[in-house]
């Protein structure tokens, strides 16, 4: 048989429950600044960043570098697959997680909204968030450079 609680232990419990609200509140708060610094650097770096899904190669967030540069609007480009607007490799031979290539500062091509090639160097970084793996990628245009070499 239990006991019932005292006035003294019920008043402690809610005490506590109290206090870990105010934590959870505190600790979402920070969350969310730290998601707003984040999104402000990511918004701000003047390189192209895409994060795509690496299972299903659905791209799900892009900065607005890499928006300008790819030609068209962001809600066009974020769920769609990473092969009709990033990169040339056909479904089913992605460089990375079909092949197992690394993509370090390697000059590779970007598929624009038009159809049209631009020439990028590109890095690409694994990264898992929960039990999901994600690629980075972060290039930048280097069209200016080529059209320089070929003049040279």
């Amino acid at each position: 048989m239990t006991q019932k609680p005292t006035y003294e232990e019920l008043e402690y419990r809610v005490q506590v429950l109290e206090r870990e609200s105010v934590w959870r509140e505190q600790a979402e708060e920070e969350l969310r600044k730290s998601e707003e610094r984040l999104k402000i650097i990511l918004d701000s770096i003047p390189a192209g960043i895409v994060i795509i899904n690496a299972q299903s190669h659905i791209i799900v967030d892009a900065n607005p570098a890499a928006i300008q540069m790819i030609g068209t609007y962001k809600e066009k480009v974020v769920g769609s697959i990473c092969h009709k607007y990033i990169c040339p490799a056909e479904e089913g031979a992605c460089p990375i997680t079909d092949l197992g290539q690394k993509v370090d500062n390697s000059k590779r091509i970007l598929l624009k909204a038009d159809g049209k090639e631009t020439p990028i160097i590109k890095t690409v970084s694994n990264m898992k968030i929960g039990d999901q793996e994600y690629l980075i990628e972060s290039f930048i245009g280097i069209t200016d450079r080529k059209k320089l070499e070929a003049k040279l």
